[in-house]
């Protein structure tokens, strides 16, 4: 009896080794986390999760801390970078958090410190801030706020953000773009619709709208023009259709293929049968966003259950009234990330080392060659010299020369001479 108690002690010693070693295997290794990570994780609809991100990017900026955005139960309906690229900014962003990284995160101090260990294990709750004015999240079991104060700067390694909310989210505009592919999709779909129409915006699941009155409003503002109706509401397109008929209602097409709408459930919380189909909608979302901003005007209208406009409106006419913003979020090619920008430095860096050594090397041959010249230069003219050495020496000779020739001749003429006196004295005797 007592042999297995003392078994089971040594094998839940293991295994608490092991856990231990896996923990700090998983701090050594961050895998692209730096040392100060703001974990943003948006809720909401479109506009909540972009004005949420906005935010945390701002701190993230201020306080110097590389921002992870984990979207996958926001309006977004998966990754933020699914969907988006982020440039224009000073701070690190991962937009699609891995396994292995969210591993990490949850074994590093954190604040609040209840989430330490079960971030994604949370339950999010809702309550009324002391004015009853706006929505927090809190965690279910700790009945911890699941946030932090934007203005103070925090030890913990970790901060993580969980809420919803709308606003003005007109500043993360300006710092993102399309992703290539979902660019290339919702520009092949907004090339078939006409250069000049109005834009008119409904939304009616979740937050409903008396959008027969709003028609009734606006319809001698549509006759005679080429409306576009966008809705969360298949209905509301279909009653369109029918009620302008002095109008051409087009559309982008939303509703495709079997999709089949939950009713009165907003379209970033609808089933969807696979993770194709889901990114096929948020796609159709965002081809609305960008169709409605397209247009000459806006005409949208307030929800009846909370008497203002809704995100996604407010967001459409935005971009309407501000084209050259609607422009930069189609122009991804030219958008890069911070990594992205680092990555690229860090290339130019190792071309500009490289450029330095075969500079240096080029310099050291050049030197060799004037070297060599210069050497060569030494022996050209010691050359030169002995060659007029030797012309010199060839003039001197041939100088001598003629004055042996000389002489030989007035030696030849005093022979001839002595000959012919010779003959005379001979012939005399």
């Amino acid at each position: 009896m007592h042999s297995n108690s003392e078994n089971q002690k040594d094998l839940r010693l293991q295994q608490l080794q092991k856990s231990i070693h896996s923990t700090a295997d998983l701090q050594a290794k961050p895998v692209g986390l730096a040392d100060r990570v703001l974990l943003c994780i948006p809720h909401g609809g479109l506009n909540d999760t972009l004005v949420q991100i906005q935010q945390c990017l701002r701190y993230a900026e201020r306080f110097d801390r590389q921002l992870v955005i984990d979207a996958r139960r926001s309006g977004l309906m998966g990754h933020f970078s699914e969907f988006f690229v982020m440039h224009s900014t000073s701070v690190d962003v991962i937009g699609s958090p891995d396994k292995r990284q969210l591993e990490i995160l949850n074994t590093w101090d954190s604040h609040p410190e209840q989430v330490r260990g079960r971030l994604h294990e949370t339950k999010r709750t809702h309550c009324k801030n002391r004015r009853g004015k706006t929505t927090i999240s809190v965690d279910e079991n700790s009945e911890s706020i699941l946030s932090f104060d934007f203005s103070l700067d925090y030890p913990q390694p970790l901060i993580v953000h969980e809420q919803s909310g709308g606003g003005d989210c007109s500043d993360l505009l300006h710092k993102i773009a399309l992703a290539d592919d979902v660019a290339t999709t919702i520009t092949a779909r907004l090339s078939k619709l006409p250069s000049e129409y109005l834009g008119v915006h409904v939304r009616n699941t979740d937050l409903m709208t008396d959008y027969k009155s709003f028609f009734r409003d606006i319809y001698p503002h549509t006759m005679g023009r080429k409306i576009l109706v966008c809705s969360d509401d298949n209905n509301v397109i279909r009653y369109a259709r029918r009620f302008f008929d002095r109008s051409e209602v087009i559309t982008t097409d939303t509703f495709q293929g079997d999709f089949e709408m939950l009713d009165r459930v907003p379209l970033h919380k609808q089933h969807h049968k696979n993770d194709a189909e889901r990114k096929a909608q948020m796609i159709s979302s965002l081809a609305d966003l960008l169709a409605l901003g397209r247009a000459s005007d806006v005409l949208t209208t307030k929800c009846s259950s909370r008497d203002r406009h809704s995100g996604f409106s407010r967001v459409a006419l935005y971009l309407c009234r501000n084209k050259h913003v609607l422009a930069s979020l189609q122009s991804s090619p030219l958008a890069m990330s911070t990594s992205q920008v680092r990555n690229l430095v860090a290339d130019l860096d190792r071309a500009r080392i490289e450029t330095q050594d075969s500079l240096f090397q080029l310099r050291r041959r050049l030197e060799k060659y004037e070297e060599t010249k210069q050497k060569q230069g030494l022996k050209l003219r010691r050359l030169e010299d002995k060659l007029r050495e030797a012309r010199d020496k060839l003039r001197e000779a041939r100088g001598k020369l003629r004055e042996a020739r000389a002489q030989n001749s007035g030696l030849g003429k005093a022979l001839g001479n002595y000959a012919a006196i010779r003959a005379w004295a001979r012939r005399r005797i």
